[in-house]
């Protein structure tokens, strides 16, 4: 199996053309010192893990046409561990890693994801496995910390799980020195070599935090949302922000918030309540308090149905590990669900949602087979095995889309300016233009002082002063345009207008599309524009 999704991502990423959000890491690494790329991480919103990584790999001779290669490797060893350890029914485990966001979405494009899902089955398998290493899971915990903003949540959500077991495992060994059992001393050297060892984890983990903290922290002059990150909200509002979250693990799973999927997720909570009835009043009351609060707090800007679905979603989830007795696990779930709708996301985080999901499952998955744990169990492995096959042809329709059409539009563009670098003035005005700049041993663009982009509030009025300006009669001016759900929008009327006055014109256009779930999420172009022949 890990042969075979090996393989379709190699595929893919031999076709993928990196977005810029890739190149701008890529840029970052490649540019600055260590020193350096800890201060970015004030304008980029996240702690350095990956742009460490790139660096050391960088230097180590990796050419950018290899970027892919890296979220693939990574990808490809969070699978491993995933076939080889995780305790979940073979029809689950096996079809996991074909589905959009591991087989796709973090195994071709290269973000930090991936190097987060690694490290986040990596620290379960190492506390699954007993007797359990502490001072490794510590500092998997600590490096998972280090990824991303979501990776933070999930390591915080198994710090969390993992003190709580271990306090109640402490609790029990007094009682057991209390009783005075037989071999007391030798039991007492394993637990005060034990404590040392979980001392030196936990302040592992803190640290990590802390520095973590600071390094994403935003400057004073950030501008970027996935910096400046947190939603300031009242209370009840925060509330319904995190109600948020459930939509984007729901698409993570699978399900649209439709109609049809609502009906599921009732059919499945009244599966489930027929084998305990005394849920089903519970279930029926949160669900229509939920929902009532939800649309409330959300003013009718998002359906009543949505929500409704969401927070069934949500008991289905929780009750799940009530049934099993390890709800302490459902908390790198719900760190990440909640903060994933207090925060700034887009499309192609949701698939951490996903993996906090099957991080929470993983560890509170039953040591041993009951009768206790049979029912819920099985309808966990059976409802996530039918929602990863429903992905499949989701999967399959986006490596191809990779495969037969563009990504992005930086590549074709590098490749229109190549000839006229070093010989004719070269302006751009927006982020985008990192998607460009990659394929170039140097900064191509005389209006950016570095290569990458800083995301200050001062750059992007900067960027955009060519258009107020008399260019030299020579210039290329490269306007990206990304964001844009419709590809119609996805081209720059100021950009045009301002331009237009100054008798330069539009030759050439290179768009691509960031294909997502077998469509397509945002549209990008590279306008070129040059002085009109007279």
């Amino acid at each position: 199996m890990l042969l075979v999704f090996t393989a379709i991502a190699s595929v893919a990423v031999c076709f993928h053309e990196a977005w810029a959000d890739e190149a701008q890491a890529w840029l970052i690494a490649r540019d600055l010192g260590i020193g350096g790329i800890l201060h970015q991480m004030g304008y980029e919103g996240t702690p350095p893990l990956w742009h460490l990584l790139l660096w050391g790999l960088i230097r180590l001779h990796l050419p950018y046409v290899a970027l892919g290669a890296v979220s693939l490797t990574l990808m490809a060893a969070g699978m491993y561990i995933w076939l080889r350890w995780s305790p979940l029914p073979a029809p689950a485990r096996l079809l996991l890693p074909f589905t959009f966001y591991y087989q796709y979405q973090y195994a071709v494009v290269a973000r930090s994801y991936a190097l987060s899902t690694l490290l986040a089955f990596a620290a379960i398998a190492l506390w699954r496995a007993k007797p359990v290493r502490m001072i490794p899971l510590g500092l998997v915990v600590a490096l998972l910390v280090q990824t991303n903003m979501h990776g933070f949540m999930i390591a915080g959500g198994i710090a969390c799980a993992v003190a709580w077991e271990l306090i109640q495992e402490f609790r029990k060994r007094g009682i057991s020195r209390n009783q005075g059992s037989p071999n007391q001393s030798s039991r007492n050297q394993a637990s005060q070599s034990q404590a040392w060892q979980t001392g030196i984890a936990a302040v592992c983990v803190l640290v990590s935090a802390a520095v973590a903290k600071v390094l994403a922290t935003p400057l004073p002059d950030c501008s970027f949302k996935a910096a400046v990150q947190l939603h300031k909200e009242t209370a009840s509002g925060s509330i319904g922000k995190g109600l948020d979250g459930l939509p984007k693990l729901a698409i993570a799973l699978g399900l649209n918030m439709t109609w049809g999927i609502g009906l599921l997720l009732l059919f499945t909570i009244w599966a489930i309540a027929a084998k305990k009835r005394s849920f089903i009043l519970p279930s029926i009351a949160a669900l229509a308090v939920g929902s009532a609060a939800a649309y409330q707090m959300s003013g009718g800007k998002i359906s009543f149905f949505a929500n409704g679905a969401g927070v069934v979603l949500l008991i289905l989830v929780l009750w799940w590990f009530v049934a099993v007795r390890r709800v302490v696990w459902a908390l790198p779930f719900l760190f990440t669900v909640i903060a994933m709708g207090l925060v700034w996301s887009r499309p192609w985080h949701y698939g951490m949602a996903l993996t906090a999901f099957l991080v929470s499952v993983w560890g509170a998955w039953p040591l041993a087979e009951s009768s206790n744990w049979a029912s819920p169990t099985r309808i966990l492995a059976h409802a996530l095995s039918v929602l990863l096959i429903l992905q499949l042809p989701w999967t399959a329709k986006t490596v191809l889309d990779d495969v037969r059409g563009s990504y992005s539009g930086a590549s074709a563009t590098a490749e229109f300016l190549r000839p006229y670098v070093g010989s004719r003035p070269i302006y751009c005005t927006s982020f985008y233009g990192t998607g460009v700049q990659a394929y170039f041993d140097r900064n191509i663009f005389i209006d950016w002082p570095a290569a990458f982009w800083t995301w200050s509030t001062r750059r992007a009025a900067e960027s955009t002063r060519i258009f107020y300006e008399t260019p030299p009669n020579r210039a290329i001016i490269v306007v990206p345009t990304g964001g844009q759900a419709n590809a119609r929008f996805a081209k720059s009327e100021l950009a045009r207008e301002q331009l237009t006055k100054r008798h330069f014109v539009r030759r050439r256009e290179f768009c691509g599309a960031q294909f997502w779930m077998g469509g397509v999420s945002e549209y990008e172009c590279y306008e070129i524009y040059e002085r009109q022949a007279r």
